[in-house]
C-alpha cells in the first residue's frame, strides 16, 4: 500500500512538472499550438506514467507471488526434511528392533543347542544307567552261584560234623559244640535278619531318595544325575556290605568248625583209648540221639538256608522290580522333556521365522522409503534450482526497475522544479493553484473569459461548456458576461478531449 502511494506522489508530481513546463513553455512561445504539443507531450507522459504504474504493479504482483511461491517452497522443503528425518528416525528405530530381534534369535538357537546338548547328556546318562543295572544284575547271578557254592560247602561241612559225629568219644562234646553251632546259627540268623532289616531300611531310604530324585529331574538335570549318582552307590554299597558281611560270617563259620574238629580229633585220640570200654554201651544210644538231632539240626539249618535264599530272591526281585520302575519312569520323564523341548523348539522356529519375515517387510518398507527420500531430495534440488533461477530473474528486473525509479526520480525533480515556476507565474498573474485541481481567478477591468484561460494555457473554446458548468453560469441566460471581482473557477490543466 505504501509503495502504491509513493508511486501515485511519484505520478503527480510528474504530472505537476509536465504542466510546469507547458506553461513555461507556452508563456515563451505564446501560441496555442505549442500549448496543444504540450499537452500532447503531457498526454503521452501520463500514459508512460500509467503504463510504469502497470507495470509496478504487476512487477509488485509479481514479487508478491513469488515471494509466496519461495515460501511455499520453503515450508514444502521443510516438511520434507522433517519427513526425512522422521523415515531416518524410524529406519534407525527399525534397524535397533530387528538387531534386538537377531540378537534374540541367537539366544533362542543356543538355548535350542543347550537343550539339545542336555538331551543328548540325559541319553548318555540313561545308557550309563542302563549299563550299571546289568552290571548289578550279573554280580547278583554270582553272588546267587556263591550261595549255591556256600550251601554245597556247608554240605560238605555237615558231612565231616557227621563223621565226626561217630566218634563216641567226642559225643558230649560234640553235641556241646553243636549245640553252640545252632546257637551261633541263630545268632546267625538273628544277624542275617537285622541286616535283612538294614536292608530294607536302606531300600526304603533308596525309594526315599528315588521320590526325591523325581522331583528334583523336574527342576533341573543336574540334580536328576546328582540323585541317580547317589542312589547307585548307596544300592551298590548297600549289596557290597550284605555280601561282605555274609562272606565274614561263613569265613568265620568255616574257621570256627575247622578249628573245633581239630581240638577234637585231637583230644578224641588221647582219650580214645581210656574211654572205648566205658561208653560202649552208650555209643549206640548216643548215635541214635546224635542221628536225630544231626537229622534236627539238619532240617532247621535248610530251613534256614532255604528262607535266606527265598528271602534274598525276594529282595534281589524286588530291587529289580523297583529299578525297572525307576528305569520306565525316567524313561517316561525323558520322552517326556525330549517331547517338550522340540514342541519349544519348533515353537521357537515358528517365532524366528516370523521374526524373519517381519524382518524382510521392514527391509522394504526402509527401501522404498529411501527411494521416495531420494526422489523428495531431487525434486527439493530441482525446486531450489528453479526459486534461484527466479530469484535471479527477479533481481535483474528489480535492477532494471530501480534504474526505471532512478530515472523516474530524476524527472519528478525536473517537474518539482517546473511546478514551483509554474505556481510562482501563475500567482504573479492573479491565478491561485487549488488542491482539488482547479484554479481560482478574480476578475480585474477589460477581462474576458476568453483572455483569462489564455493568460494561463486553457484553449478557452475547446473547455467553454466545463468551465460554464464549473461556474454556474447558463449561457442563454447571461452568456459569458462576467463583473469586476467576481472569483472564475477554472480547470487546473486543459481536459483531454
Amino acid at each position: 500500500m505504501k509503495k502504491n502511494t509513493s508511486i501515485l506522489i511519484i505520478v503527480l508530481l510528474v504530472l505537476a512538472l509536465l504542466v510546469t513546463g507547458i506553461l513555461l513553455y507556452s508563456e515563451k512561445k505564446g501560441r496555442k499550438a505549442d500549448v496543444t504539443d504540450l499537452n500532447g507531450q503531457i498526454t503521452e507522459a501520463n500514459e508512460t506514467i500509467s503504463s510504469l504504474t502497470d507495470t509496478v504493479a504487476e512487477k509488485e504482483a509479481a514479487i508478491t507471488d513469488l515471494n509466496t511461491s519461495v515460501e511455499e517452497k520453503e515450508t514444502a522443503i521443510t516438511e520434507l526434511n522433517s519427513s526425512i528425518e522422521e523415515k531416518e528416525a524410524t529406519i534407525a528405530e527399525l534397524s535397533s528392533s530387528v538387531e534386538e530381534k537377531e540378537t534374540t534369535i541367537t539366544e533362542l538357537n543356543s538355548s535350542v543347542e543347550e537343550k539339545e546338548t542336555t538331551i543328548a547328556e540325559l541319553n548318555t546318562s540313561v545308557e550309563e544307567k542302563d549299563s550299571t543295572i546289568a552290571e548289578l544284575n550279573s554280580t547278583v547271578e554270582e553272588k546267587e552261584t556263591a550261595i549255591t557254592e556256600l550251601s554245597s560247602s556247608v554240605e560238605e561241612k555237615e558231612a565231616e560234623i557227621t563223621e565226626l559225629s561217630a566218634q563216641v568219644e567226642q559225643q558230649s562234646t560234640q553235641i556241646s559244640t553243636l549245640n553252640d553251632g545252632i546257637e551261633d546259627a541263630q545268632a546267625l540268623a538273628a544277624s542275617i535278619q537285622s541286616e535283612l532289616d538294614e536292608a530294607n531300611a536302606s531300600i526304603e531310604a533308596l525309594t526315599e531318595a528315588k521320590e526325591e530324585l523325581a522331583q528334583n529331574l523336574a527342576d533341573a538335570s543336574a540334580a536328576y544325575e546328582a540323585s541317580v549318582a547317589q542312589l547307585t552307590q548307596e544300592r551298590e554299597d548297600a549289596i557290597a556290605v550284605l555280601n561282605a558281611e555274609h562272606e565274614s560270617k561263613l569265613a568265620e563259620i568255616a574257621g570256627t568248625n575247622e578249628q573245633q574238629i581239630a581240638a577234637l580229633e585231637m583230644e578224641h585220640a588221647k582219650e580214645l583209648a581210656a574211654l572205648t570200654a566205658e561208653y560202649e554201651e552208650e555209643i549206640e544210644a548216643l548215635n541214635t540221639e546224635h542221628e536225630t538231632a544231626v537229622s534236627t539240626l539238619n532240617s532247621e539249618y535248610e530251613a534256614t538256608v532255604a528262607s535266606l535264599n527265598s528271602e534274598h530272591e525276594e529282595q534281589v526281585a524286588a530291587l529289580n522290580t523297583e529299578h525297572e520302575e525307576q528305569v520306565a519312569a525316567l524313561n517316561t520323564e525323558h520322552e517326556e522333556q525330549v517331547a517338550a523341548l522340540n514342541t519349544e523348539l519348533t515353537e521357537t522356529a515358528a517365532v524366528a521365522a516370523e521374526y524373519e519375515e517381519k524382518s524382510n517387510g521392514l527391509v522394504v518398507e526402509l527401501e522404498q522409503t529411501a527411494a521416495a527420500a531420494s526422489e523428495y531430495q531431487e525434486q527439493s534440488l530441482a525446486a531450489m534450482a528453479e526459486l534461484t533461477q527466479e530469484n535471479e530473474n527477479l533481481n535483474a528486473e528489480n535492477e532494471s526497475l530501480r534504474r526505471e525509479n532512478s530515472s523516474l526520480q530524476d524527472k519528478i525533480t525536473d517537474y518539482e522544479e517546473l511546478t514551483e515556476l509554474l505556481y510562482l507565474r501563475l500567482g504573479e498573474r492573479g491565478y491561485t493553484v487549488n488542491d482539488d485541481g482547479t484554479m481560482t481567478y478574480t476578475v480585474v477591468t477589460g477581462d474576458t473569459l476568453a483572455d483569462i484561460c489564455k493568460n494561463c494555457g486553457i484553449d478557452y473554446w475547446a473547455q467553454k461548456d466545463r468551465i460554464l458548468n464549473m461556474n454556474d453560469m447558463n449561457d442563454a441566460r447571461c452568456g459569458n458576461v462576467i463583473f469586476v471581482g467576481q472569483r472564475i473557477s477554472l480547470p487546473f490543466l486543459e481536459e483531454e478531449e
